[in-house]
């Protein structure tokens, strides 16, 4: 991914293999990234059907000495597994999950991102708001719908 946003910012041109165009290397970087993550996504997907039917099946409210709930087997299992997802599974899960991020320095992407979408919405917002001044904001909300005004 870091190559395909060297390739968009035109920098990095040696690191890439030899396609022709920017286009091409921005191409040959996703697919790369794509091909990297594939696997993983595929097992993140799997691994979250299983824990929905698990907890949805298994888990029930944890049993406590200090009141009558959770008294069927469910929530002493809870109870006893509670330590082992606290601070293994979970951890584990976790560290899988986000071990893909971006890592390293990103340098001045992130502002420069941020400065592009705040100049770009603001031209709109103003144009919005001086229209609304004018009087010449167009009406493009439904004009019938199935309740009626």
């Amino acid at each position: 991914l870091d190559k395909a946003l060297d390739a968009l910012r035109g920098e990095g041109a040696g690191e890439i293999e030899p396609p022709a165009t920017r286009a091409e290397a921005v191409q040959a970087a996703l697919a790369s990234y794509y091909k990297r993550r594939i696997g993983r996504t595929a097992a993140v997907q799997v691994l979250s059907r299983l824990a929905s039917d698990l907890i949805i099946n298994l888990f029930d409210t944890p049993w406590s000495p200090h009141d009558d709930k959770g008294t069927d087997w469910k929530s002493y299992l809870t109870f006893f597994w509670k330590p082992v997802l606290q601070y293994i599974v979970f951890p584990a899960q976790f560290a899988f999950l986000y071990s893909f991020r971006p890592s390293g320095p990103m340098g001045a992407l992130p502002q420069e991102l941020d400065d592009k979408w705040r100049k770009r919405h603001r031209e709109a917002a103003e144009a919005a708001f001086e229209a609304a001044r004018s009087g010449t904001l167009a009406d493009d909300r439904p004009k019938a719908t199935f309740i009626s005004d």
